[in-house]
Formats: C-alpha cells, sequence, structure tokens
C-alpha cells in the first residue's frame, strides 16, 4: 500500500523552541540533541532512528520523514539486506541518556532481534553531539549472541532518505554498492525495499 507522507515534518515545532548551546531534553518519546548548528530528533519506536535533522545555517531538514510503522525515510533505521531488512526496522528501542555534560551530549539505543536466525542478536547504537561541530557522530556494536549457532550472511544497511539540492534522494544498497532513486520521493510503500 502506498504511504503519503507529509509535506512538512511534525518534529519542526521543535524549531520554536531552539536555543543557542548544547542541549539534550526529551519530547514525548523522542531524544532531542541540540548544538548552535543542528537539531536532531531520536526516535526510539523506530529502531531508535533519526527522523529529523535540522541544520541551523541553512535552515533546511535533511531527513525524510517517516512516522513508525508507516514508510521510508529515517536515517540509522537498522535493517540487515538481502532477505532480513526490516527484522529490526520497526522494533522499538532501549534508550537511555549516558552523558549529559557541558561539552557531550551522548543517547544509547539497545535493540534485539526477535526471530529466526536474528532472534539473540543486539544492536546497540550511540549518538553523541559536541558543542562545536554539527557532527552527530554514531558508534554502533552489532553482537551475534552466545545462543545463535549460525553465523549471519548479511549486509548491515541503515540509509534512508536524504534531502539534496534536487530534493530528497532514496539510498539503497544494490547489486553493486549504494544506489540512489528520487522517483516518487514524497510516496513511498514498504514492499518498494522490503524483500
Amino acid at each position: 500500500r502506498k504511504v503519503d507522507l507529509p509535506e512538512r515534518n511534525p518534529m519542526e515545532k521543535l524549531l520554536a523552541g531552539a536555543a543557542p548551546g548544547l542541549r539534550l531534553y526529551r519530547d514525548a518519546q523522542h531524544f532531542v540533541l541540540e548544538n548552535d548548528y543542528a537539531l536532531y530528533v531520536l526516535d526510539p519506536l523506530y529502531s531508535g532512528a533519526v527522523n529529523f535533522a535540522w541544520d541551523k545555517i541553512s535552515q533546511a531538514n535533511l531527513v525524510l520523514y517517516a512516522a513508525p510503522n508507516s514508510a521510508f525515510g529515517p536515517i540509522f533505521c537498522d535493517r540487515f539486506w538481502p532477505n532480513a531488512r526490516d527484522v529490526f526496522r520497526f522494533q522499538e528501542y532501549q534508550g537511555e541518556v549516558i552523558s549529559d555534560s557541558a561539552d557531550k551530549k551522548q543517547v544509547r539505543f539497545t535493540g534485539y532481534g526477535k526471530s529466526g536466525v536474528f532472534a539473540n542478536v543486539q544492536i546497540v547504537k550511540t549518538y553523541t553531539l559536541t558543542a562545536g561541530s554539527s557532527t552527530l557522530a554514531v558508534d554502533y556494536v552489532i553482537t551475534n549472541g552466545l545462543d545463535n549457532v549460525v553465523p549471519l550472511n548479511y549486509g548491515y544497511w541503515m540509509l534512508g532518505g536524504f534531502q539534496s539540492q534536487n530534493g530528497f534522494q532514496r539510498l539503497v544498497p544494490g547489486l553493486y554498492g549504494v544506489e540512489k532513486n528520487s522517483s516518487a520521493a514524497k510516496q513511498f510503500a514498504t514492499r518498494d525495499l522490503s524483500s
């Protein structure tokens, strides 16, 4: 089924309260990391993905919005390929603040596979934002649990819909590397990208 995406990201409501300096706060279930250069919204209901990335300098959102369980879009939305793309995609992750200091803000998300060969696979990702940079650093640890006797022969994929000079581009793993597709950028179906 096709899903119509909103023209504006609902997280733009946070821009009215944007402030200078390095901040970490909550908005409902979301974790928000902000500094003088950028504002990032992390969504634990969407596998801890970045569902809003506002560049304060260019005044632009850099990622395509998608509500959990609805469509394709966020970045750092955990997926494996081939043939297992959505095992983690719509899972709720446990989020926790691990650093809230004056010079560094960090949030860690942890998610677990639920079935099949991914039943004991754990993904832990830590987002870090510092005061002097717009870069959102993301550190990943993917662990195949000791109970799992099956090796994982899958590639990891975390890209989504990115803003470019020509509008949003959909980035997907292809046979020979990353491919981009700008067709139907306002409308995606989960079956378009799922096995």
